[in-house]
Order: C-alpha cells, then structure tokens, then sequence
C-alpha cells in the first residue's frame, strides 16, 4: 500500500500493473514479496511491440517507490525485474530506490528496471542498487533520457542493448555510476550490421567511478564487430575512473570504421589514468594520452 507497512505477497510476482491505460500515477508504493525475500515488481504496458508506437499505453508515471528484489539470489537466466517498461510511451519513472536483483553470473537479464518498444521514457532522480543490470533498457527504444541517477553496486549500470531492434535518439546525461563490475554506461549492438544499430545518441556530463571493476569498460560505444553507420554520437564532459587498461577495462570503448564516428569527443576527464581504446578499420589501439588520441 502507499506509505506505511509494506505490500507483502506469497510469493516473487508482479504486484501492480498499468495495461492499455493513460495517465496513470503510481506513488509511493513499497513493494516486497515473500517476507523480504523473492523479486517484488510492477509492469507498465502490453505486448503489442510496436516500435516507436503509438502505444495503447501512454502517460504513465512510477515515482517515490520502494521495490525490493529480494535476499535470494535469482539463479535462472528468463528476464527478471522490478520496473518493466513493455510498449509503452511517455512513461516517467522518478525518485524510486529499487535493489536487490541480482543473478548468480551476472546475466542481464536480472535488472532492477527494464523496456521492451518504448518511446519517450524518463529514468529521472533514481537509486538504483544492488542489483545486475541496473537501468537495462533491452530492445527498440526511441527517444529515450536517462538523467540524474545514482546507480551503485551493479554489474550493468545503464545498459542500453539492441536485442534486433534499435535505439534512436536518446540521452545519457547528469548520472552517478559506480562500482559497476562489467559496463557502467553502454550503448550497444548485440549484432553487426545497420538494420540494428543505435544511433543519434547523445552522452554528456556524468561521473563513472568503478575502482572495483578489473575488466569491461566505464563507457561503452558500439558492440559486436566494426560498426559501420555508428553515427551521430555526442560524448563530452564525463568523467571516467576505471582499474582495468586496454581491452580488458577501458575509460572508454567504441567500435567505428572510417566512413563513421562519434560526432563529438571532447572535453573529458578520464582522471589519473586515460584509457580509452578505439576500433578503426579492423583494428583496435589504446590510447593513453589526449595527444595521440
């Protein structure tokens, strides 16, 4: 219920849902099942998988919730999640705390929130934790901002992946990223070719500080292969701390050919060590240094 004691279920489930409805506000719920111990959650839309839309379900936002993913440890690899986000658009989810879910290897598909076709969705003021994937935005996201999260103590931070669909026009900007084991921020293809690549993204003025990690990357840009058609990306005023070097756990990480790039690159702060290696032409080289990059 709002405020108070926690909503408490038998069992891991979905304990609200928003299907084919519009302007819907749901605030300040506290969400646990199994006395604490199973994956609590909510849903926002259907399944019509409309990419951009429009979608039956519109106008909805998710503010000042509590959901708790559990003590246990989710050992299967099917999605699991707190926050799903599936074909809807112009979704708000704002000030929640959502943590605890987590997978045994670190499989994605464990994450505190995660959409499916969406457009115009707003993770705005949230913390999450805690969890494996954080913020994954999976498949077919248009328009898309991520703005002012503290995210901490994942292995995938805001994890935005094509899954055969792509991811256009969207923002990353204003977010904490901590102590992410894997990817703090990425962008990426799961498969080579245009048809699914992200584009037009803009990614600005977060902190990335993952002193923990020993491998992936603090950002990453690009996925499987050399990415012809990555094209217009902003990447500027960030600042990137990250243990690992080279390959194994870059500053930053992005996969280009010549004919394709970043359409900005500046204004950094890559702090006591610059890693930030680049794939050009079928080859990758570190760099360490702004002079050589």
């Amino acid at each position: 219920k709002s405020g108070g004691t926690p909503l408490v279920v038998a069992d891991g489930a979905k304990i609200l849902g928003v299907r084919q409805q519009s302007y819907i506000i749901l605030d300040g719920f506290s969400l646990q099942t199994n006395g604490g111990t199973a994956m609590a959650g909510m849903t926002v839309g259907g399944t019509d998988g409309l990419t951009p839309g429009p979608h039956p379900t519109h106008h909805v936002i998710i503010r000042n919730c509590t959901i708790n993913g559990g003590s246990a440890v989710n050992s299967g690899t099917d999605n699991a999640d707190g926050i799903r986000i599936n074909s809807a658009s112009d979704v708000l989810i704002q000030r929640n705390r959502i943590f605890n879910f987590r997978q045994v290897s670190d499989y994605a598909n464990t994450a505190a929130t995660k959409a499916y076709h969406t457009t115009a969705i707003t993770y705005e003021n949230n913390e999450v934790y805690d969890s494996t994937a954080g913020i994954y935005d999976k498949s077919g996201g248009v328009g898309n901002v991520f703005r002012y999260n503290d995210v901490h103590d994942v292995a995938y931070g805001i994890h935005v992946t094509t899954n055969s669909y792509r991811h256009l026009n969207g923002a990353i900007y204003h977010n904490l990223v901590r102590n992410a084991r894997h990817m703090a921020i990425d962008v990426a293809s799961e498969v080579a070719g245009v048809p699914y690549l992200s584009t037009d993204w803009a990614i600005f003025n977060n902190t990335v500080y993952s002193a923990t990690a020993a491998s992936g990357h603090a950002v990453f840009i690009g996925g499987v292969g050399i990415q012809a058609g990555l094209t217009g990306y902003a990447f500027y005023n960030n600042v990137t701390q990250q243990a690992g070097t080279d390959y194994g756990g870059s500053n930053v990480r992005t996969s280009l050919d010549e004919t394709s790039g970043l359409v900005s690159f500046d204004y950094n702060n890559y702090t006591d060590q610059m890693s930030v290696r680049l794939v050009v032409g079928g080859s990758g080289t570190n760099y360490t240094d702004l002079v050589s990059l």
